[in-house]
């Protein structure tokens, strides 16, 4: 939700899940590349290295 910092991520990588399941006939594998290639999904992994007690479940739900 825009006015909850916390919320965004969760909802990026919701977001990003849901394009990769669903709509990865339109994914632009070679962006991918260059965005791998260049440590650009970094930021992706440390939000998955969080600990779940840090995200939304810890009290701190995003709305729906």
């Amino acid at each position: 939700m825009p006015g909850r910092p916390a919320c965004r991520g969760w909802n990026a990588l919701v977001d990003l899940r849901n394009r990769i399941v669903h709509d990865y006939m339109n994914l632009d594998l070679e962006r991918i590349h260059e965005l791998v290639r260049d440590g650009a999904d970094g930021f992706v992994v440390a939000f998955l290295m969080r600990r779940v007690a840090d995200g939304p479940a810890a009290g701190r739900e995003c709305p729906q």
